[in-house]
């Protein structure tokens, strides 16, 4: 008689902090968003009043900002984000990808500024490109909850194979990451793709 093998259970998993305001390096860098619900949430107020707002539920990566424990973009999952500037630009791309650079906004008097998303480049599409092409999302989007003209750009889901990084970085791939731009994965297509849209490219 064979002894039952006992289930193998996993800890609950818990979601990654999305705190702008403790992470001045996030300025100025490019993330992609992927939405997936809003709902409101009640917080307590140091005075011990409540109040409520949305928070959006979302997958975040940082695109240029790379990971010093894989080398790869930043990644948030599951991370709960707030605020005034924020959350409008997001509750209403529910399923959909959206693209821009955290910018935060001046304060006004006592007020701490917003944080807020502003409109992405050519070259920023490029990058987020190249990145979705080679990170797929696997898991599905939830179901858009309100139907509205976009707030803030989307880029278009185009999933596509990674293709295998050669093993020596090519004088092109070099040259990218020169220009910061994170080439793991990437095909040489790809990589002349992102390169086009810098001005001094020597690879045309």
């Amino acid at each position: 008689m064979t002894t039952p093998v006992p289930p193998q259970f996993s800890q609950p998993g818990k979601a990654d902090r999305f705190a702008p305001r403790d992470h001045p390096e996030w300025i100025g860098k490019l993330f992609l968003v992927y939405p997936d619900a809003c709902s409101p949430q009640t917080f307590v107020r140091p005075d011990g009043t409540q109040e409520t707002s949305d928070v959006v539920e979302a997958d975040v990566v940082i695109v240029d900002l790379p990971d010093p424990q894989t080398g790869q973009p930043t990644v948030l999952s599951g991370a709960r984000i707030g605020g005034k500037g924020l959350v409008p630009q997001l509750k209403k791309q529910v399923g959909a990808m959206v693209l821009g650079r955290l910018s935060k906004l001046p304060s006004q008097g006592q007020k701490d500024g917003a944080y807020v998303l502003s409109d992405f480049t050519p070259q920023d599409a490029a990058l987020a490109t190249a990145y979705v092409q080679t990170h797929p999302r696997t898991a599905p989007f939830a179901q858009p909850q309100v139907s509205a003209p976009p707030v803030a750009p989307v880029l278009p889901l185009a999933p596509a194979p990674a293709a295998p990084a050669p093993a020596v970085p090519s004088p092109l791939a070099q040259w990218l990451a020169g220009k910061g731009v994170p080439t793991a994965g990437m095909s040489d297509d790809q990589m002349r793709l992102i390169a086009a849209t810098f001005p001094d490219n020597p690879y045309r």
